[in-house]
């Protein structure tokens, strides 16, 4: 059974990196320093959605699986070339694959029990799909603001996933002032999109949920017991 999702992920992973690695080979008007972070970041944002379908069956994997495949199609078209067709005939499979009802037996339908809350999550995906939405962002025009903000916003969800408190103050002020500086240094109207991702992973960052999630919580130790002093003498025993 564990064998046709992996090949159903297989040929969507391999159908987001060709479409990627179409736009990286033939970049038109489009940045190229822009284009190979895109390139590197659909690997990254494919390859963590096919763990997730794989290894967690979680429906979110599946989903995002889509997501890439159809992001991937998308820069082939902007190359065009054999790329494209190859790009489109590995679309299609894939697609079928993962919209049809093969998964249904392997996904899960119920969150695991002791799944983490949506913030949580939203804020440890935030390292996977860094790089692929800040480089669509600057095929206008790629700037050090831009691979500041991807370093840092990896950086921060990478140590907030792992528990480390200072991954939540990262994500809460260093991913900020850095996407600040990488919106002004954006073109229009990417400007508007960088913004509002940069706002929403502030403000869910600042969520109760998401300070939680670093938190060690320690059980209350029962009072102390009051020894009983019997008058014996212990010591000369």
């Amino acid at each position: 059974m564990a064998r046709f999702p992996i090949l159903i992920g297989a040929v969507a992973v391999a159908a987001a990196v060709v479409g990627a690695a179409a736009l990286a080979a033939d970049p038109g008007g489009f940045d190229p320093g822009a284009t190979m972070i895109v390139l590197a970041g659909t690997i990254v944002a494919a390859v963590s959605a096919f763990v997730g379908l794989v290894l967690v069956r979680a429906p979110w994997g599946r989903w995002s699986l889509l997501g890439t495949v159809i992001i991937g199609l998308l820069l082939a078209s902007l190359a065009g070339g054999w790329l494209f067709w190859l790009d489109l005939l590995l679309a299609a499979i894939a697609t079928v694959g993962i919209t049809g009802p093969w998964l249904l037996l392997w996904v899960r339908h119920a969150p695991a029990a002791d799944a983490p809350n949506p913030a949580v999550v939203a804020l440890i995906s935030v390292g996977a799909v860094t790089p692929l939405f800040v480089g669509l962002t600057a095929l206008g025009g790629l700037s050090p603001a831009h691979v500041v903000l991807i370093v840092i916003a990896m950086v921060s969800s990478w140590a907030y996933g792992r528990g480390i408190g200072l991954g939540t103050w990262g994500l809460r002020f260093a991913v900020p002032i850095a996407g600040i500086v990488a919106t002004t240094a954006t073109a229009w109207p990417a400007t508007l999109l960088l913004g509002a991702a940069v706002l929403a992973t502030t403000i869910v960052a600042w969520l109760p949920d998401a300070r939680r999630a670093t938190n060690v919580v320690t059980p209350p130790l029962p009072a102390p017991v009051a020894r009983k002093d019997d008058g014996a003498d212990h010591a000369s025993e």
